[in-house]
C-alpha cells in the first residue's frame, strides 16, 4: 500500500517534504502568497470571473493536488469575488479538477493544513470530504457556494484522459465534434504544479502537454512556477504561447501564457509513434447542431428517487425542470418506504460493479451531508455491515487491509463492541461506515423537488414522447401536450418500457416488502444495521425491517409470508431482536410492498437513449467480429436521456447517476471514469446482443 500515498517527512520548520521526490510542497517563506501570485494572479482569475455570464461555469485543471493549498486559496478567492461583486444570483460554478498520483494520508493532510489557520473554514470541509487515499480514480466532491472539486487519484495522463469522451479517435470520429451527451468539459485555466521537472519528470511529459491542448480552448490560460526550457518548449510545440515573467520572491522567472491554437489529434502525435487502436466510440454522439445556447429547460418523467435526483441536479445548474408524475404524490413506487439505507455491497475485488459501488457510496454520503439532507430527512448515524457468514468476514477483513489507517471511511467493530455502537448486543462484529446512514426516501424526494427551479405536474400518465421544433413534448393518451422542454429524461422505472424510445431496455420488476414494527424497542437503536437484511429505527420505539426479494409475485398486497421472512432476518441480528421477532404475529404487522427496477447486470441505466434501428445497423459487424474497430459514433435521440434501474441501491446510486447526466448535459467534469460509464450506458445492451448474435428486443 506504500505506493498509494505520499511519503512525507517534516523539516525543522514543521513543513512537509516529499521523501519520494526530495522536494517541498510549498514555499518555506510564504506558501500562501506564492500560490496566489503564481496561479491566481498569473491566470488573471479575478478579471475573468467578472466577465462570466449567467449560469456559466469556470473549470480549472491542476497537475499535482499535494496539500490542496491551491484549491483552498482558489475557493477562498471565488467566495470573496462573489461577495464583493454580489453575483451569486448569476449561478456561476467553479470546477477545480486536480490529479494526484501520491495523495497525502488524512493525518498528514491535517497536519499540513494546520499551518494555514486563516483557511480553517475551508480546510475542515476538505478534510471532512477527503476520499480514502487508496481509492484510486475519480472523486467528485460538491461543496457549497457553487464550488466542486474533482480529485483524480492516479497517473497524470490517466487523470487528464478521464476528462475526454474518447482517447484515441479514428479519422471519422476525429473529424466531427462528438460528445457524451450534449457538451464536453473545456478547461479555462491550468495550474501546472507538480514537483520540479528535474525531480519529477513524469509530470512534465509531452503527452501531458498534448492532453492539455485537447482539453483547452483558445482563451485557456496556464501558469507554472517553473521556467525550465523543457517545459516551455513542450508547451509551445503543443499550441501554447509562453512568456516568462517575474517569479515569486527570490525566484527569477516563471512561465505563463495561453492557448494559441487547438490542434488535430494526429498532429499532436510524434511521427514515429505507433498509432494506437481506435477506442470504443459507440457511446459518443455528434454534438447537436442546434445546441448553440445552454440548455434552459428539461422535463423529467417520474417522481421517485431517480427522477427527483435528476431534476435537482439539473436545477442546481440553472435549468428549469418540470417533473411529470403519474401518481398524486411523489415517491409512490419503489421509493416510498419509511426508511432507506445508504448501502452498497462492498467487496475487496476490483471488478467494475465493486468499483462502481464504492464510488457511488462515497459520492452519496458526501452529497447528503453537504446538502443538508441528513439532518432534514434522515440521520448520518453510520451503517454497520455485520459479518454473519465466513464469506462476509473474509471479504471485510480484506477490505480492512485496503483501507487501513482510514477509519473515517470504515473500521472493524468486534462483537463485544456492538453494544456501545448500536445500543444493543449484536450477534457478531462487522464493518462500520461512519459516513453513511438512513434517509426517508419519500421525504427526500419532496425536499429535492422544493428547489426553486423545479415544478411538478401530478396525476398525468405519459403515453408518448415526441420531438419537434427542437423541443421534446410529453403527450397523454388523447395526444394532448402536457409539457414541453429542450430535453427530456425518462426516469419512471419499468414504466419506461411503455415508451417507444426506451421499450428495448431490459429492465426487470422485482417485488420487495418491508416490515414495520411500531413498538418493541426498549431503547433507541443508535445506528443502522445490515447483513442479509437491514433494520433501522422508525419513531421512538419502532423498526423498519427488510427487505424481501420476490421475482415471481406480480401483486402488491402485503404478504404474511414475506413478513415472516423479514422477521427471520431480524432474529439473526441478536438475542433482543430474536425475542422481538417471536413476540409479534406476521399477520398483524404493517409494511409496504413495491417493485424494484433492476437491470440484468445490476448496474443502473444512465445516459442518452440510442435510436435502436440505426444503432443496430451501424454496429452490426460486431456480430461477425466482436473486437471490430468501428470508426463512427452512435445515433441517439437528440436531447433524450434516461436514468433507470437503481434496484435496491436507490439512495446510493441516484446521486452519482444524476450528476453523471447533468455533467454530460452541461459540459462538466464527470463523476465516473469512461470505463465505468460504459457499464451504465443505455446502449450497452445493444452492443452485447450484437456481439453475442442474440435477437435485440424491440428491433423489427
Amino acid at each position: 500500500m506504500r505506493d498509494h500515498h505520499a511519503d512525507i517527512h517534516w523539516d525543522k520548520n514543521k513543513l512537509p517534504i516529499s521523501t519520494r521526490f526530495d522536494d517541498v510542497y510549498f514555499s518555506k517563506h510564504s506558501g500562501l502568497d506564492e500560490s496566489k501570485y503564481v496561479f491566481l494572479e498569473q491566470n488573471n482569475l479575478s478579471t475573468r470571473w467578472q466577465q462570466l455570464k449567467t449560469n456559466e461555469q469556470f473549470i480549472i485543471a491542476e497537475t499535482g493536488f499535494g496539500t490542496g493549498l491551491n484549491f483552498l486559496l482558489t475557493w477562498q478567492a471565488w467566495i470573496e469575488h462573489h461577495n464583493n461583486q454580489n453575483t451569486f444570483e448569476q449561478n456561476n460554478t467553479l470546477h477545480f479538477y486536480s490529479v494526484e498520483k501520491y495523495p497525502l494520508k488524512l493525518d498528514d493532510l491535517k497536519k499540513a493544513l494546520s499551518l494555514w489557520p486563516e483557511l480553517n473554514i475551508f480546510n475542515q470541509k476538505l478534510l471532512d470530504a477527503y476520499p480514502p487515499h487508496t481509492c484510486r480514480g475519480l472523486h467528485k466532491i460538491q461543496f457549497d457556494n457553487k464550488v466542486t472539486l474533482t480529485l483524480y487519484l492516479g497517473e497524470v495522463t490517466d487523470g487528464l484522459q478521464a476528462l475526454l469522451p474518447i482517447v484515441n479517435p479514428g479519422p471519422e470520429v476525429e473529424s466531427i465534434e462528438s460528445t457524451y451527451g450534449i457538451n464536453n468539459p473545456a478547461v479555462n485555466a491550468w495550474y501546472l504544479d507538480g514537483f520540479a521537472p528535474a525531480k519529477n519528470p513524469g509530470m512534465w511529459r509531452d503527452d501531458v502537454f498534448k492532453l492539455m491542448n485537447r482539453l483547452s480552448r483558445p482563451t485557456t490560460s496556464f501558469a507554472t512556477f517553473t521556467a525550465a526550457g523543457k517545459v516551455r518548449r513542450g508547451l509551445e510545440e503543443h499550441g501554447f504561447n509562453c512568456r516568462k515573467t517575474k517569479g515569486f520572491g527570490t525566484k527569477r522567472e516563471m512561465l505563463c501564457g495561453e492557448l494559441k491554437s487547438t490542434l488535430p489529434y494526429r498532429t499532436l502525435s510524434t511521427p514515429s509513434a505507433k498509432q494506437e487502436p481506435l477506442s470504443t466510440s459507440w457511446h459518443l454522439q455528434e454534438k447537436p447542431e442546434l445546441i448553440d445556447q445552454p440548455i434552459a429547460s428539461a422535463l423529467v418523467i417520474g417522481g421517485g428517487l431517480a427522477g427527483c435526483h435528476t431534476a435537482w441536479a439539473l436545477a442546481q445548474r440553472g435549468i428549469k425542470v418540470t417533473i411529470l408524475e403519474q401518481k398524486s404524490k411523489l415517491a409512490q413506487g419503489g421509493s416510498g418506504n419509511k426508511r432507506g439505507i445508504i448501502y452498497t455491497r462492498l467487496s475487496p475485488h476490483n471488478d467494475p460493479l465493486s468499483v462502481f459501488n464504492l464510488h457511488s457510496l462515497l459520492f452519496a454520503c458526501h452529497f447528503y451531508k453537504a446538502n443538508g439532507f441528513f439532518p432534514s430527512v434522515g440521520e448520518q448515524c453510520g451503517v454497520l455491515h455485520l459479518a454473519q457468514t465466513k464469506k462476509a468476514n473474509d471479504y471485510y477483513k480484506q477490505l480492512l487491509l485496503q483501507f487501513s489507517e482510514q477509519e473515517n471511511f470504515l473500521h472493524w467493530v468486534e462483537k463485544e463492541e456492538t453494544q456501545g455502537l448500536s445500543n444493543f448486543q449484536l450477534d457478531c462484529g462487522g464493518l462500520f461506515l461512519p459516513r453513511a446512514g438512513w434517509l426517508d426516501p419519500a421525504l427526500l424526494c419532496i425536499e429535492l423537488s422544493k428547489h426553486k427551479n423545479i415544478s411538478t405536474i401530478y396525476s398525468q400518465k405519459i403515453h408518448s414522447l415526441v420531438k419537434s421544433d427542437s423541443n421534446w413534448h410529453a403527450l397523454n393518451e388523447p395526444g394532448e401536450v402536457l409539457h414541453s422542454a429542450d430535453i427530456a429524461i425518462i426516469a419512471n422505472a419499468h414504466e419506461a418500457q411503455a415508451l417507444t424510445q426506451s421499450n428495448f431496455l431490459p429492465v426487470n420488476k422485482i417485488r420487495g416488502q418491508v416490515t414495520y414494527i411500531e413498538s418493541g424497542l426498549k431503547r433507541p437503536l443508535r445506528t443502522t444495521v445490515c447483513s442479509d437484511g437491514y433494520m433501522a429505527q422508525v419513531g421512538d420505539r419502532g423498526l423498519c425491517v427488510g427487505a424481501s426479494f420476490n421475482l415471481d409475485e406480480e401483486q402488491l398486497h402485503l404478504s404474511q409470508q414475506e413478513h415472516a421472512h423479514n422477521l427471520e432476518k431480524l432474529a439473526r441480528f441478536g438475542p433482543e431482536f430474536q425475542a422481538m421477532a417471536k413476540s409479534v404475529e406476521p399477520g398483524q404487522l404493517d409494511g409496504r410492498a413495491a417493485f424494484r427496477c433492476v437491470s440484468p447486470d445490476y448496474f443502473p441505466i444512465v445516459g442518452p437513449v440510442p435510436q435502436l434501428q440505426a444503432f443496430s445497423q451501424d454496429f452490426a459487424v460486431l456480430g461477425k467480429k466482436a473486437n471490430a474497430q468501428i470508426d463512427k459514433c452512435g445515433i441517439y435521440h437528440e436531447g433524450l436521456f434516461t436514468l433507470l434501474a437503481l434496484g435496491s441501491r436507490g439512495l446510493a446510486y441516484a446521486p452519482i447517476a444524476a450528476d453523471t447526466l447533468a455533467s454530460m448535459i452541461c459540459g462538466e467534469p464527470p463523476p465516473l471514469s469512461l470505463q465505468l460509464y460504459l457499464h451504465v450506458h443505455p446502449a450497452r445492451f445493444i452492443i452485447r446482443d450484437l456481439i453475442r448474435n442474440k435477437p435485440i428486443k424491440g428491433l423489427h
